[in-house]
Formats: structure tokens, sequence, C-alpha cells
């Protein structure tokens, strides 16, 4: 038995390797590292905005998407709660929350409060993209500064305005982020060798940015780049017969193909829809008011914030100019395809908002307020990856002075630090209760259910509905369906189902400007 002894514990001692061997392989693998990203950034989202959840309520489109998914079901609204395009990303955050909800086994009432768990989740989610998708494309610090300057991208959470209530914990703003993270998927596509499968799930992943937010649509064509391409050095018509040949035997051009159809069966044709009659009546946007909203807070945030209150139309446009040399002169040659697509990316999306939501003027004020951050917050996680290539390229010209050539990446992470400070998560701020329910959302619902306010799947009063009709709140008296026998069974599970709702509750302290 003793001369065992030394054999089985070599084999212990081996076996011990191998499964500290395989954990290390783990914690090093890039699958590790963006799960971990994304469940810190969680964390990091939920310290910096916790009203969602502390304060639960159907907040503007959230409450109208939910009542069409009780309604009506999943696809019917990711498809037609918007008259003008698809809201898929959207739509699948609030049911998501619905679903979390059942499976905790939490009554229908606190389905706000599950909602606002997955809008974590999915800007979590967007924001520690890079770490996964651009592993091979930039350095890890570099990376790691991206992350750090995404996780804590100003979002005016405590300037008292609306801007830090409705966007982290919301579903209503989550669309935004589909930009970003088509142009990470086209990035992907155009730097990768594409097997069959992975062109399957990037196009997949493009087709519904596509139908979420319908901008990314400018990045279709840029997709198909890489077959395109192959016609350029044809130069006779057996060259030409080749080329297609090859195009139409390439399976990253049908699965491209496909998206591109999923796009146009639930977008139809990008035109132009009016947002309502304050873009109807709006006038076009003034000279200066187009500079601050296209450039200081669009194309160029990622770097203008930290001076945003200093800026003025001529250093607005002098930092810009200042910044598209610098990046045409100091980048390399390989990555400006890059900044041009990108750059070309948020100027696009820039001049969609000076021309078509003109009434965004009256929100701005002269660079003493960034309200409202939801129209530009994807331009800013676009701009941080583009930061980050070009802090890559500045220390790769750097590369025979070591010192010097730290100082770029140096330089993202000083910025992440400049927004923590700003921005402290676990500060809470008044913005996070602009709307404070305190329970006013369960007592409507009593009083609903006593005075009997049934709605069929239409809306209307029905003696026999299977919906209740609830005010979502005082300050928002517009309804939210929910299902008859759910909320019965909420209101007689907390015995208040004689309980007069609080007309009372806090109003919006803070009217948005």
């Amino acid at each position: 038995m003793s001369a065992m002894s030394p054999s089985r514990r070599g084999a212990g001692a081996t076996l011990a390797e191998l499964v500290v061997e395989h954990v290390w392989d783990v914690l090093r693998g890039p699958s590790f590292r963006f799960v971990a990203a994304t469940a810190a950034a969680f964390v990091v989202f939920f310290a910096r905005a916790p009203g969602p959840w502390v304060n639960p309520v159907f907040f503007a489109e959230d409450r109208d998407w939910t009542t069409l998914l009780v309604t009506h079901g999943f696809w019917h609204t990711a498809f037609h709660a918007r008259p003008d395009y698809a809201v898929l990303g959207n739509v699948a955050v609030l049911w998501g929350g619905m679903r979390l909800c059942d499976l905790a086994g939490d009554d229908v009432l606190s389905i706000p409060r599950y909602q606002a768990l997955v809008s974590y989740f999915a800007f979590a989610l967007v924001v520690s993209l890079p770490v996964l998708l651009l592993r091979r494309r930039l350095r890890p610090g570099a990376l790691a500064a991206v992350w750090l300057l995404a996780v804590s991208m100003p979002l005016g959470i405590h300037s008292g305005s609306w801007s830090g209530y409705e966007i982290l914990g919301r579903a209503n703003n989550v669309g935004f982020a589909a930009l970003f993270v088509a142009f990470l998927l086209v990035w992907v596509r155009l730097t990768t060798h594409l097997r069959p499968a992975r062109a399957a799930v990037i196009d997949a992943g493009l087709a519904t940015c596509v139908l979420t937010n319908p901008i990314a649509t400018a990045l279709l064509p840029v997709a198909a780049w890489p077959a395109l391409r192959r016609l350029a050095p044809v130069r006779d018509r057996a060259g030409l017969r080749t080329a297609a040949l090859a195009i139409v035997r390439d399976p990253a051009v049908w699965t491209l193909a496909a998206a591109v159809l999923a796009c146009l069966a639930g977008n139809g044709i990008p035109t132009a829809v009016a947002h309502g009659d304050r873009t109807a009546l709006a006038p076009p946007m003034p000279f200066d008011r187009a500079i601050e909203c296209g450039l200081a807070r669009s194309l160029f945030y990622s770097l203008s914030w930290p001076v945003y209150r200093w800026l003025n139309t001529d250093r607005t446009v002098a930092l810009a100019a200042l910044a598209l040399w610098l990046t045409w002169r100091f980048g390399l040659p390989r990555h400006r395809w890059l900044y041009a697509g990108g750059l070309g990316l948020l100027a696009l999306t820039s001049a969609t908002l000076v021309f078509k939501r003109p009434e965004l003027a009256a929100h701005l004020g002269d660079y003493r307020t960034t309200f409202p951050d939801r129209y530009f917050y994807a331009q800013y996680l676009v701009g941080l990856p583009l930061m980050a290539a070009f802090a890559t390229d500045l220390g790769t010209r750097l590369a025979a002075r070591p010192r010097l050539a730290r100082l770029p990446l140096v330089a993202l992470f000083a910025l992440a630090a400049l927004a923590v400070v700003l921005e402290p998560p676990g500060k809470i701020a008044d913005s996070q209760f602009i709307v404070d329910d305190d329970g006013c959302f369960s007592r409507s619902a009593a009083r609903a259910v006593a005075l009997g306010a049934w709605r069929g799947a239409d809306g209307k009063p029905a003696a026999d509905g299977a919906f209740v009709g609830i005010p979502a709140h005082p300050s928002m008296p517009k309804e939210i369906l929910l299902p008859r026998a759910a909320v019965e069974r909420a209101i007689t599970a907390v015995g208040a189902s004689r309980t007069p709702p609080v007309l009372t509750a806090a109003a919006p302290a803070t009217s948005p400007r």
C-alpha cells in the first residue's frame, strides 16, 4: 500500500495540474473575458442608474409596447409598434423582462422592475461586445480603455434633466445602441475570413440591428464590399463571368442577401416619415444649433465631451477640423478605411438629426446642457473604437520611443477616469426620481379592478374583456393593458383590492426642456 502511495500522489498531482491549466485557459479565453466584462458593466450601470429598479414605472414607449406585447404578441409588436420601422431590439428587451418576471414567480405588476434588469443587461452586453469582437483588431489595453470609456459614458445622470432618467434601465432607448453593434459587426465582417456559420451569425445580428435602428441600413452596402471588390480587377467578359460565379458561390453573399431581404420585409424601403407635429412645425435648424447638434454632440462627442461647456461654434469647427487632420496625418494607412467608414456613419447620423429632427434645436442650450442624451450616446460609442485604433496607430508610430508610445493609451484611460469623476457610480442622482411611483401603480391597479375597467385587445371598454386598463402614473395617465386574471391575482395576493389610488404622487420634478 505504501509503495502505491507515491504513484497515486503523482497521478493526483498531474490531474490537479491539468485542472488548474484548464481553468487558467478558460480564464484567459475571450469568452470568459466577455462574460466578465458584461457582468461588471451590468453592476456599473445598475449603480449609475438604480431608479428603474428602485422606483419601477412603465415609462413612455415601454408602456405602449408592453401593452402591445400583452395584447398582440412579440412579432406583431416588433414590426408594428411604430408606423415607420421595426423596433425588434427594444421589444426583445421588454419581452425578456416579462419572461424574467414569470420565471421569478413575481406578479404582473412587477414587470417594469424586471424589464429594467434586462435593460441593464442589454446595455452591458452592447458595451462589452468590443472585448469579444475586436480582440484580434485592437490590443488588450486599448480594448480595456474602450470598455471603461463605454461604461462611464456621460449621460447627464447628475444634471437634473430627463437624460439620467430615460436611458439606463429603460427599453425605449436601447435601439440607438443598435447602430454601434452594427458598426462592430461590419468591421468584423470586413476583416475576417467568413466561414458560412460565422457569416450567418454576423448577418443575422446585422439584420437585427437594422430592424431596430433603420440608420444601420447604410451599413448593408458596406458589408457587401468583400464580394463587390472581386469585380474591381475584371478587364474582359470572361473575367466578369468568373468573378460573378465566385460571388454567387460564396455562402457569405447568400447570408447577407437573406439579411437584406429580412430588412426589406421588416422595414420596407427607407422613406422619410414625420415624427409628429413638433417635427412638422419646427423650422430648419439654425446654423449654430446645427454645428452644436451635428458636430459637438454627434460627430465628435467622444472627443469633445470633456470640454463641451467651453465650446462654441468657432471652437467646435476648429476642433473638428483638427481632429480630422490628425486622424488622416497620423493614422496608419491600413486603418484609413476604418476612419472613413466610421466618421461617414457618424456624419450620416448627424445629418439625419439636423435635417430630420429640427425640433431638437429647442433642447440645445448653447453648450450648457447635453439633454437629450438618448439621441447621441450611440455616436459616442461608435467613436470609442475609432479613438482606440488611432491611439494604437500613434503608439505604433512612436514604437522607437517606448515612453512616448504609451501616452495615447494613457490618455484614453485618463478620459475614462474623468468620466467616472463627473458621473460617479453609486451616487444617487435626483434625476432618477423625476417620476416617483411610491406604490401608486399597484393602488391604481386595485382601483381599476374594483371599478371593472375591463378592456378588449383594441383598448376599448368591454364587459367581458380579457384585459384591465390601468393608468401608468398620475402624471402619465395613458393606460397600460395587462391580463385581467393576472392583475386580479396580484391584487388579491397583496390584499389591496379596495385601496384607492394616490392621485397626488409626485409629478415630474423637472420638466424636459
